[in-house]
C-alpha cells in the first residue's frame, strides 16, 4: 500500500488539530511570515516587521487547497496591501479587493478583507479627474482600512486633486452618508478643481496630446492595412511639431 507523501501526512496533522488552534498557529505565521512565494495580483505586501515586492505570499497557503482556503482570509485580515497603478487601472485594482471580499468575507467589523489598504497611483493626467467617481466610492467603502492615498509626484495641483477626492470618499462615509450623497458631492468638488485656471489649462493640454496620439494611431492602421501612407509621416511629424 502506497504511503502518504511528507506534505500530506503534514497536512492530515494540522488539519485534525482543534479549528481554534489551527487559527493560533496560522496567526503566529502568517502575521510576517519570511518565505515567499507568487500570488496572482502584483502588490507591495507590508507587515508590522518587513515589506516584501512582488507576486509573493506565505509559502504555507500553497501546501494544499484545504489550508488554503481556510488561512487565506486570515493572511489577507492581518497584513496591509499597497496597490499600486496606472490611473486607468483603476477598475483593475478595486475589482481585485471586491473579488477577495466575495471570496474571503468582509473581515472584522465588516472592514473589508485586508487589515490595510494604501494606493500608489503612478500615473494620472486632468482628462481623467471627471471619471474618478469609483476612486472615491472605494474610499468610501474602505475608509475603515485605507492608509495613505499617493498621488502621482511631481503635479502638486493634480495631486492634490486626487487626494481631495480620495478624502471626500472617507469623510462621507465618517458622516455617515449614502453613495448618492457622495455622487452629488463629487460632482461638486470636481467642478470646482477644474474651474480652477490652472486645471483648465493643463486639461486643455491633455486633451490636445490625446488627440494627438489618436490621429497618430490611425495613420498607423491605414499604414497597415495598406491604405494611402503617402503624406502620414510627414503629416504625424507636423502635428506633433505643431503642439510644443
Amino acid at each position: 500500500m502506497a504511503s502518504a507523501s511528507p506534505q500530506e501526512q503534514s497536512e492530515c496533522l494540522l488539519m485534525a488539530l482543534p479549528a481554534e488552534l489551527r487559527n493560533e498557529i496560522y496567526q503566529y505565521v502568517l502575521d510576517g511570515e519570511a518565505q515567499k512565494c507568487r500570488t496572482r495580483f502584483k502588490v507591495r505586501f507590508t507587515s508590522k516587521c518587513h515589506a516584501r515586492r512582488g507576486r509573493q505570499e506565505p509559502a504555507l497557503l500553497n501546501t494544499s487547497s484545504a489550508i488554503r482556503a481556510e488561512a487565506l482570509p486570515m493572511f489577507y485580515a492581518l497584513n496591509k496591501f499597497e496597490l499600486t497603478f496606472a490611473i486607468t487601472q483603476l477598475h483593475d485594482a478595486t475589482e481585485w479587493v471586491s473579488i477577495l471580499r466575495q471570496q474571503c468575507g468582509n473581515g472584522p467589523q465588516g472592514r473589508g478583507p485586508l487589515g490595510g489598504i494604501s494606493l500608489n497611483i503612478t500615473t494620472c493626467s486632468w482628462v481623467h479627474v471627471a471619471s474618478l467617481l469609483p476612486l472615491a466610492e472605494f474610499a468610501f467603502e474602505y475608509a475603515l482600512v485605507l492608509g495613505q492615498v499617493k498621488p502621482p509626484a511631481g503635479m502638486v495641483h493634480l495631486s492634490k486633486t486626487v487626494h481631495d477626492i480620495a478624502a471626500l470618499g472617507r469623510k462621507a462615509k465618517k458622516q455617515g452618508k449614502d453613495l448618492e450623497w457622495l455622487k452629488v458631492r463629487f460632482e461638486q468638488v470636481v467642478g470646482r478643481h477644474l474651474d480652477k485656471k490652472h486645471a483648465k489649462t493643463a486639461l486643455a493640454k491633455d486633451e490636445a496630446r490625446q488627440e494627438l496620439l489618436a490621429e497618430s494611431l490611425k495613420l498607423k492602421e491605414v499604414e497597415v492595412l495598406g491604405g494611402p501612407v503617402d503624406d502620414s509621416p510627414r503629416q504625424t511629424r507636423s502635428m506633433l511639431s505643431g503642439s510644443h
